[in-house]
């Protein structure tokens, strides 16, 4: 089964990262919306496999969105934005 590495938005506002295995890209995307989740990208992953998806899923852990980000993405204008 091909591995996919997807990144999302999870339900506090921070960006999460990962490979998952699924038989295609929409089984992905259905399982982390499933999730709760705001699915950025899921890309077929390279055939590297092993430390090399560990060490960058772990590298990339810890950034999120500001709240202005948040609120965009789920389609939320904050009050102050829209009376400019």
């Amino acid at each position: 089964m091909p591995s996919f590495r997807w990144s999302a938005v999870n339900p506090g506002g921070d960006v999460a990262r990962g490979v998952m295995e699924a038989p295609d890209r929409a089984a992905v995307v259905e399982r982390l919306q499933r999730q709760g989740q705001i699915v950025l990208r899921a890309d077929l992953a390279a055939a590297r496999g092993g430390w090399a998806d560990f060490l960058q899923v772990e590298l990339g852990r810890g950034r999120g969105l500001d709240k202005q980000s948040k609120l965009n993405i789920g389609g939320v204008q904050s009050c102050r934005s829209m009376s400019l």
